[in-house]
């Protein structure tokens, strides 16, 4: 049987060898992969194909094409894929498969620099196959891939090690090369610089530079090559006394530059020409004749203006065994990039530099260096009243160790400023030496470097620490002691104690004047002298640590913080703080007597502030709780004169709580509080605050100033009676009460003034008690407002509002005061058949027979609910009217015989006798005063609740209401009666 011709086979050809280097961007097409077609019978037109590329690889590629063996012939291609599997259409030539093995190619082109990615950039390994492709016949057959193409865009690595040194118009740098990528071929490191600021710009990929070259702002100053490149150059023709920046790049042999470059130590560098103080007697610094441009040269040859120094210049006196002595005169203000008194491998000597009379100056671009000699002898800068300011380091240095052999800086009344650090080299106590001898100022922005040596202070200097950088604090090194020891560190970590002051350490003032002091975790006991953080400043303590001792006065600006951040610590007392911020996620004790804080009080997270001691505090600025707050019995003051004072955070408790603020605006409430005894001052605000806020307060509660509700919800929720004093009327927008206190008196007692619920008054448990017969004190309910009950009610007048319309019911939650002994809840419920005007009526309920109940009436005193009831008009001096109305049924509720405080008369059978019951109406006004009303519902609701409620209806007017049996039996309902003779 013959076997059946196959359609088209797509076979593996001999795939390309791989290039010897890995390509560029921007690099020659390349081939990848080498595959054959072949038809089993006649010819095939081939007329797209799929590639398929390594993963990622297409990201690399400007150019996908096939084509003949020999690359010839282009079928088709594909610009800049946009995935791994681009479709080639062949299309430009016609591709025909036959009956005879034909070979072909794809072909691969790398992206230019300008469109492969931004750098660090990749490296792709690409490599490239046939996946399926159409034409007529069917298909079959695989093409495996083709050789690994490397496309090499990722950046090289930085030099390491990178410094400078500054010379004469030059600036000399060293590095070490990069270990990675190792390169086969020459690569080079180029060095930009800028005079405009740190060297922002980068190299372009792919470029070639020259020295004088410009890459943005910048200018190409080293191109250094080779496999490898020598690791340093040197930048020549520079002006001396300009600072320079630089920042050194690798570039690969593939024209990628590495990122971000390293800016080698000591960048900027100022170069300086040298001038060396050559006339060995006394010569002033002002004189050409004093300086040569080389050691021991000719004089009056320095390369400053006018041959002496200048900003550009290196001053070197005694530099060689000859002692050098230099003046600089008063009223001159000498200049240098840097100055050396001797020599760092020390000579002879002595050298000296000194400032003489008042208004000389020296200040220097870089450092100021004092050398120890290598005999009995002192090199010295004498400042004495003048001042020197230097733009680098001050050292105090030298490789001798004897005593006698002393590099020093001398000071009595002028200020040594340091921009850089302030260095002792090792050598002896005895022969470092910075001394002052009157009220000299030494200001330091680095650190202070000190192994070994003395500084003595004079009876009023100042050490100043005013950096803008960490500076750490040497206390108790070597022979280190302060007069007055300044702190103005304006960084974020401040200046930080090394140790424990004490008063032989520190002999004068401690004064953070700005920026911030950390005392390092350290207990510090100074003089009787003055401890000071002024305003704005800031003063942290760690560890378990308090506010320094030993100091005679102790004061904090009122815009000063004071943070204790550490562990448990206790707060020092008998002070006036600035902010006061208590943080560390530790616990804080405040000691026991009066703490004044001036500004915020701030109580951080996960931090606890100890319920003992029991401290006065008293606060001008804001509350602010991230922590737990435990109140203690203290008394809490907020007594700020400024706008704005609030209460924030996490829900907090006050045992003792005082409102003394006397700005307008008072004390706003931005968090929910429980408050103990609560005291609004006289001239002072208290804001409650919104509707979220929900404020206990379980003590008396003194209003003398002012208190504005907002939405928020008052709770009064004691346990034992308690006061409500106000000295005016408050409006509350909710009002709860929830007093537990099962004693008598119990409950709320209020006093003097009314009581304005403009919401809701939520009567949980116990009575809100005030004189019921008084016109004022009371409750008075809005328009807006309503009363829910579960327990307890109003002991006094409770005043609320009808609006108008028909069938208007109202019931008044009133009964017995909290002084009663089972106090009865005697509810007056009126129900008016139409209300033409709106207005407000006032109840009460009061436990004693109406002293008219036996004037022209019917009711029978001895035979009485001993209670009567108050319906009158509100208390118009305050704005409030009574509603215009028609009628209304009035209900009246006692206590029955089973209460255990009765209102009935021993001689009345609760359940006979309440059924038979009328309820008459007094008003003095009217004629006759008493009238009766018609009785619609009259029971005795023993023994469920322990309550009686006889309503009547066809009341007119206001007045007071009574009930008991009618004294003229000719008066008997018939149904009544019929009623209680059918009860079993």
């Amino acid at each position: 049987m013959a076997l059946k011709p196959f359609g088209t086979r797509l076979g593996n050809g001999a795939d390309p060898a791989p290039p010897a280097a890995p390509l560029a961007p921007g690099g020659a097409a390349t081939m990848a992969d080498a595959f054959t077609f072949q038809t089993g019978t006649g010819t095939d037109v081939i007329t797209a194909a799929v590639v398929g590329l390594s993963v990622g690889s297409s990201g690399g590629l400007s150019l996908v094409e096939i084509t003949n063996d020999a690359g010839t012939t282009v079928y088709g291609s594909v610009a800049n894929p946009a995935s791994d599997t681009p479709t080639i259409t062949l299309s430009t030539n016609t591709l025909t498969a036959t009956t005879t093995l034909t070979q072909y190619k794809i072909r691969i082109t790398p992206k230019s620099h300008a469109a492969m990615q931004v750098p660090p950039g990749s490296t792709y390994l690409v490599t490239a196959k046939i996946n399926s492709w159409t034409g007529t016949n069917p298909n079959e057959g695989t093409d495996t891939a083709g050789t690994t193409v490397t496309i090499d865009n990722l950046s090289p690595g930085d030099v390491t090690a990178a410094s400078g040194t500054a010379g004469n118009a030059q600036v000399v740098f060293t590095w070490a090369n990069p270990v990675s990528p190792v390169e086969t071929v020459a690569y080079s490191i180029v060095v930009l610089r800028s005079t405009a600021g740190p060297v922002a710009d980068t190299p372009v990929e792919g470029t070639t530079y020259i020295v004088g070259n410009t890459v943005g702002t910048s200018e190409v100053r080293c191109v250094v090559t080779g496999l490898p490149p020598a690791t340093t150059c040197t930048d020549t023709g520079l002006t001396n006394g300009t600072a320079y920046h630089y920042r050194i790049f690798t570039r690969d042999s593939n024209g990628n530059f590495s990122t971000p470059g390293v800016v080698p130590t000591g960048s900027p560098f100022t170069p300086a020409a040298n001038c060396y103080a050559v006339n060995p007697l006394t010569a002033d610094w002002n004189v050409a004749t004093t300086w040569a441009s080389t050691s021991g040269g000719v004089a009056g040859t320095c390369a400053g203006a006018g041959g002496i120094p200048d900003g550009g210049s290196a001053v070197f006196i005694g530099e060689t065994a000859t002692g050098r002595t230099v003046t600089i005169p008063a009223s001159y203000a000498a200049s240098a990039a840097s100055v050396t008194i001797g020599n760092a491998t020390p000579v002879t000597g002595p050298s000296s530099l000194t400032l003489t009379g008042t208004g000389a100056s020296l200040t220097t671009s870089g450092s100021v260096t004092v050398n120890r000699p290598n005999a009995a002898a002192t090199n010295v800068l004498a400042i004495g009243a003048n001042t020197v300011t230097a733009g680098g380091n001050v050292t105090l240095g030298g490789t001798g160790t004897t005593a006698t052999f002393i590099a020093s800086i001398t000071l009595s009344t002028g200020t040594l400023n340091i921009a850089g650090n302030l260095v002792f080299i090792t050598g002896n106590v005895a022969s470092n030496l910075l001394t002052i001898t009157g009220a000299g100022t030494i200001n330091l922005a680095g650190a202070f470097t000190a192994t070994v040596g003395t500084l003595t202070p004079g009876t009023t200097s100042i050490f100043n620490y005013n950096g803008a950088v960490a500076q750490t604090i040497p206390i108790g090194v070597s022979s280190i002691n302060y007069r007055n020891l300044h702190v103005n560190n304006t960084s974020a970590s401040g200046a930080t104690l090394s140790a424990a002051i004490s008063a032989a350490r520190v002999l004068g003032n401690l004064r953070v004047q700005s920026g911030i002091l950390n005392n390092g975790g350290f207990v510090h006991v100074g003089p009787a002298t003055t401890f000071e953080v002024a305003n704005g400043a800031r003063f942290n303590l760690t560890g378990t640590t308090n506010i320094p001792t030993g100091f005679t006065t102790r004061t904090f600006g009122a815009t000063s913080t004071v943070n204790f951040q550490g562990g448990n610590q206790t707060i020092a007392s008998g002070l006036t703080y600035g902010h006061l911020i208590l943080d560390g996620g530790s616990t804080k004790t405040m000691a026991a007597g009066t703490t004044t804080i001036a500004g915020n009080f701030t109580l951080g997270t996960g931090t606890t502030r100890a319920a003992t001691n029991n401290p006065t505090v008293n606060l001008a600025g804001n509350f602010s709780n991230s922590g737990t707050f435990n109140s203690g019995t203290g008394v809490f003051t907020f007594n700020g004169t400024a706008a704005g004072q609030t209460i924030s955070g996490n829900a907090t408790t006050f045992t003792s709580l005082t409102i003394a603020n006397t700005h307008a605006s008072g004390v706003t409430a931005n968090t929910a509080l429980t408050i103990g005894t609560f005291i609004i001052n006289l001239s002072s605000t208290f804001n409650a605050g919104s509707a979220s806020l929900i404020h206990n307060i379980s003590g008396d509660f003194t209003k003398d100033g002012t208190f504005t509700a907002g939405d928020s919800t008052i709770v009064f929720n004691g346990t034992a009676l308690q006061t409500f004093l106000p000295a005016s009327s408050t409006s509350f927008y909710n009002l709860t009460i929830n007093n537990t206190d099962a004693t008598t008196p119990s409950g709320v007692s209020m006093f003097d003034f009314d009581v304005i619920v403009t919401k809701l008054l939520d009567l949980v448990s116990g009575i809100l008690s005030m004189d019921p017969t008084a016109t004022t004190p009371g409750v008075i309910i809005s328009s807006t407002g309503n009363v829910t009950r579960a327990s307890g009610h109003v002991g006094g007048g409770l005043t609320k509002f009808f609006p108008a319309g028909s069938d208007i019911s109202r019931t008044f939650e009133v009964g017995d005061l909290g002084t009663t002994a089972n106090p009865v809840y005697a509810p007056l419920v009126v129900t008016f058949d139409s209300i033409s005007v709106a207005g407000s009526l006032r109840a009460y309920a009061i436990k004693f027979d109406h002293p008219q109940i036996g004037a022209s009436t019917n009711l029978d005193a001895t035979a009485s609910a001993n209670r009567y009831w108050g319906l009158q008009n509100p208390n118009l001096s305050i704005g409030l009217s009574p509603p215009t109305f028609t009628s209304y049924n009035a209900s009246v509720t006692f206590a029955n015989g089973i209460s255990p405080n009765p209102d009935l008369d021993a001689t009345v059978n609760a359940a006979i006798d309440i059924p038979q019951f009328i309820l008459e109406r007094y008003n003095v006004s009217e004629t006759p005063k008493w009238s009766t009303l018609n009785v619609t519902s009259a029971l005795d609701d023993s023994p469920l609740v322990g309550q009686g409620t006889v309503a009547g209806d066809g009341a007119t007017g206001t007045g007071d209401f009574a009930t008991s049996r009618n004294k003229n039996p000719e008066y008997v309902r018939e149904v009544q009666f019929l009623y209680t003779s059918e009860r079993p």
